[in-house]
């Protein structure tokens, strides 16, 4: 695949070198005892008193460690202390002797050290496997491919190989007690491993399970201070794949509220390796990741009742714009993929997706399929009409040539109470996802045409049609094959890798390019590390910004990718490959910008460490700057 790759970059250890030595003990004598620290078990006292979430169990196993590292620590210092004895002893047989039974005790020493944190690791398992209490997503050591920094991560390098985006997100505040989680796979998922495929309840589409209760045991949701023992039951969660022809989507609604109304709570969602692929079948999902993945997000105290609401779209209403280019719907918050996300295929007798619709003057709805870009707040349509292809081999799908079509994004059935008198805007579950909904099931607030009178200026909310969203713009006979450049890289590319002194183990990279990007080809832009320990998960997220290119003001997008701490004296790249593409479907090639200038006649479509090259990035540099 061609690609461009940025940052490749060392991140500096200036730890000094007797200090160093002493930690290499405690890694080779009694590594266990530097393995990944995890926080996955939170004390609700102390979440209440506001004296912090470490729970008491991780406690006791930073106190371990702690110890046995200083024990370590100490076998080597009589150990050295033998060797020098030993060698200044000039042939004096009594110090020799003396050399001797230091050097055996000291080595005794470290067996005993050894053996007595096996035991402590085996009662530790044991304990925490029987009161339910997980210190890890595996065991109490830790893996040695699991780095020490991704405290609380197993399997963290799960998000963004196997998991593109998910919400809530990692780490989450305020999150809604009637929120619902979705995540998004980047590969097929067989849906009866998350959907209870024997319950009278489930829905089918031929032999493919839609929608139905939480197949026990492939995911739990609990409270992180009381642990998996209360994970909601499986009846208690409803799951919905996404219905758009990817089986890579899942909602997963619980029935009852998240938390608590009088304090904020912390609550942990773990998969487990009973998650399948659809292909290879049977394989499990977190092949890679023995502990599965899991996150953590902090629950409120309220409901949102806040419904959702369009903030830009693309094409602008009432413009002329040429036929390739991609309705692009970016809304206020992220939306409830089951209600947002679908194909409409007349050939198709299940695939009637007109939550939000692409229609001709007459009325009947373009052939196509809406989808989710990450972040699950931007919608884009692709049709099924292929017109073209672009630079890259890819295909190129067009809307009808010369027409004026409007775009209508639909509002949901909203609640009432008693009396029939609307209380809120959330959607009425009973009657399904007949509108678009947000995280919480709130109804959408189009505000009308080109939506100029939502209904929170009104305070009337009525559900649809009133409150859909709709506009309309006219198209071209003509296509547009204009391919996207990067304008700006943070942090600044390096060639050869080295340190840059604004650079930290949080620091967010970026990539902005000089025009609109259409954010569903985004799901192939990698984090890689030199070496598989450092792995680092990772989440992107895109946003259209305002910048000025040869003095004209121009909407462009700015891609974002966030992650966890970095390890240090690890060398990291990112590589935007040329699946990426702009609103028009042009494709990232040649992949030109601040680093070089490809040349497709010279078969060049890649930047490679700074250099123009073939196809594909064969090798990265990460050699000292």
């Amino acid at each position: 695949m061609r690609e461009i790759s940025f940052f490749q970059h060392q991140m500096k250890n200036k730890s000094v070198l007797f200090i160093l030595g002493i930690f290499l003990v405690g890694i080779f004598v009694a590594h266990p005892a530097y393995a990944q620290e995890v926080s996955q078990n939170l004390s609700a006292v102390g979440q209440a008193a506001g004296l912090g979430t470490t729970g008491l169990y991780t406690i006791i196993a930073r106190i371990i460690k702690v110890f046995f590292g200083i024990l370590a620590a100490v076998a080597l210092v009589l150990i050295i202390f033998a060797g020098y004895k030993w060698m200044t002893a000039a042939g004096d047989e009594k110090q020799i002797d003396e050399a001797k039974n230091i050097l055996k005790n000291g080595v005794i020493g470290l067996v005993i050290i050894s053996l007595s944190f096996a035991i402590t690791q085996f009662v530790m398992s044991k304990l925490t496997g029987a009161t339910g209490i997980n210190l890890k997503g595996g065991s109490f050591a830790g893996e040695e491919t699991t780095p020490a920094y991704l405290a609380g991560y197993s399997g963290a390098s799960a998000m963004g190989s196997v998991i593109q985006w998910h919400e809530p997100v990692r780490d989450a505040k305020n999150v809604s007690r009637g929120s619902i989680i979705q995540v998004k796979f980047r590969f097929p998922i067989d849906s009866s491993s998350l959907i209870d495929a024997k319950s009278k309840d489930t829905k089918f589409d031929g032999k493919v399970a839609l929608s139905g209760p939480l197949k026990e045991g492939s995911i739990l949701i609990y409270p992180t201070a009381l642990g998996e023992a209360e994970a909601l039951k499986a009846n208690q969660v409803w799951v919905t794949m996404v219905d758009d022809d990817t089986n890579t989507t899942f909602v997963f609604d619980p029935i009852p509220f998240l938390g608590s109304a009088s304090a904020n709570t912390n609550y942990t969602v773990k998969f487990s390796s009973d998650v399948k692929r659809l292909q290879p079948a049977g394989a499990s999902a977190f092949s890679s990741f023995s502990g599965g993945y899991f996150w953590q997000f902090v629950v409120g105290t309220e409901l949102d009742l806040t419904p959702p609401k369009l903030v830009s779209i693309v094409p602008v209403a009432g413009g002329t714009y040429d036929r390739n280019v991609t309705i692009q719907l970016t809304f206020s918050e992220p939306l409830n993929l089951a209600s947002a996300v679908g194909l409409f295929d007349p050939s198709k007798t299940n695939k009637k997706f007109e939550n939000i619709s692409a229609k001709r003057a007459d009325g009947s709805i373009v052939p196509g399929s809406w989808s989710a870009g990450d972040g699950f707040n931007v919608i884009e349509f692709t049709t099924l009409d292929e017109c073209a292809t672009n630079s890259c081999g890819q295909k190129v799908f067009c809307l009808p040539a010369g027409q004026t079509l409007e775009v209508r994004a639909k509002s949901g059935v909203l609640a009432k109470n008693a009396a029939g008198v609307i209380e809120n805007a959330q959607i009425d579950v009973k009657l399904g996802y007949t509108g678009v909904v947000d995280g919480s099931n709130n109804a959408l607030d189009g505000g009308g045409k080109n939506g100029q009178t939502p209904w929170l200026s009104r305070g009337n909310p009525q559900g649809s049609p009133a409150d859909d969203f709709f506009m309309n713009f006219t198209t071209t006979n003509a296509t547009k094959t204009t391919a996207p450049e990067v304008i700006s890289l943070e942090p600044k590319f390096y060639a050869n890798v080295g340190s840059d002194p604004a650079m930290n183990e949080k620091t967010p990279v970026s990539a902005t390019f000089d025009s609109v990007l259409k954010v569903t080809t985004l799901g192939d832009v990698a984090l890689n590390a030199k070496v598989p320990k450092a792995q680092a998960g990772y989440w992107k997220a895109a946003e259209n910004i305002k910048v000025t290119i040869n003095k004209v003001e121009q909407t462009v997008t700015k891609l974002v990718i966030d992650h966890v701490p970095f390890a240090k004296n690890s060398a990291y790249a990112v590589a935007i490959p040329s699946s990426v593409q702009d609103v028009y479907q042009n494709c990232f090639l040649p992949s030109g910008g601040l680093q070089c200038t490809p040349d497709a006649s010279l078969k060049q479509y890649s930047c490679c460490n700074g250099v123009a090259g073939g196809e594909t990035c064969e090798k990265l540099n990460y050699g000292a700057k």
